[in-house]
């Protein structure tokens, strides 16, 4: 692993602050909430909102998100960037989305009438839908027929891995975000972008990737992530070390359990053997090592 990168990835925690939750400049956002909702309509507003839902009843969970922001018609964007496999993800995505519903319905004193949209939005560097060649997933609540029975809650999944269209192919704002995230290490090497991704959006994103270009109290920021995640992965290691050192162990007394139980129940036949032949109690515990109430108790 580089400890000293020349550029930093957009699929980062640090990569993902400085473009998606940078609250000086939010043209990135708002350009991608718009491409990712595909819809025509510009998003002018952007209000930044606690990423941390505090659970309903004192038993229940609380959450943290990656991102949650509000745009200037009360519509609600969760953002989440998901690097690694996470076979569960769909319900984590449904639990996100359940908490938000649930501080929009408390604010309404419990009722239902007039509650804003909820866009769970997450970033998935793994595929979690194998069996489907499409990178964009775009879901409500819809019947048997496929008909669309409530939209106030839409799940969408973008797996990066599977876009692969080449710069020609290029049409819309959503084709550009998923191709610049996907070959951010092309485009930062090129002397001047291509035409068709030197949008301001696009260029601004990518200037704040080159680590020469920070200030010292980004630098600082910025290595202490980098110390943070190499403590992460270091207690990650350990963890997984110590639970293979237990199996290991479990797995060992098991099997010596095992043989001694079997040594044992070999024992017994040949004290029983011995004593079909008429030999006296004690010579046989003698020979076996049993003891002669165990002897005697095979005898009964």
């Amino acid at each position: 692993m580089n400890n000293n990168p020349k550029f930093i990835s957009i699929l980062s925690d640090y990569g993902f602050k400085i473009t998606f939750a940078d609250k000086s400049n939010t043209l990135f956002l708002r350009k991608s909430l718009q491409a990712i909702l595909k819809s025509k309509e510009e998003i002018r507003n952007i209000k930044f909102l606690s990423n941390e839902l505090i659970g309903l009843t004192r038993d229940s969970r609380s959450s943290l998100f990656d991102l949650l922001c509000e745009d200037e018609h009360g519509r609600s964007f969760i953002v989440e960037m998901q690097l690694g496999p996470y076979k569960d993800y769909v319900q984590r995505s449904k639990f996100y989305a359940f908490l938000r519903f649930n501080t929009l319905v408390k604010r309404g004193d419990f009722k239902f009438e007039g509650l804003t949209p909820i866009y769970c939005i997450s970033f998935l560097a793994h595929r979690i839908f194998p069996e489907s060649e499409h990178y964009y997933h775009h879901g409500t609540l819809k019947n048997q027929y496929g008909e669309n029975l409530d939209d106030q809650i839409t799940h969408i999944f973008l797996e990066i891995d599977k876009f692969n269209k080449t710069e020609s192919e290029l049409s819309t704002n959503l084709d550009k975000l998923l191709y610049m995230m996907k070959h951010q290490e092309i485009l930062e090497k090129m002397k001047e972008l291509p035409e068709v991704l030197s949008e301001d959006w696009i260029r601004q994103a990518l200037e704040k990737f080159d680590t020469r270009k920070m200030s010292p109290e980004q630098q600082m920021f910025f290595h202490m992530m980098l110390a943070k995640n190499g403590s992460i992965l270091a207690m990650e290691d350990e963890k997984k070390r110590r639970i293979a050192e237990e199996k290991k162990q479990i797995r060992l007394e098991a099997e010596k359990e095992g043989i001694e139980q079997g040594m044992m129940e070999e024992k017994r036949n040949i004290a029983k053997k011995l004593l079909e032949k008429g030999l006296d109690i004690n010579f046989v515990a003698e020979s076996t090592g049993l003891s002669v109430q165990e002897i005697e108790e095979l005898g009964k």
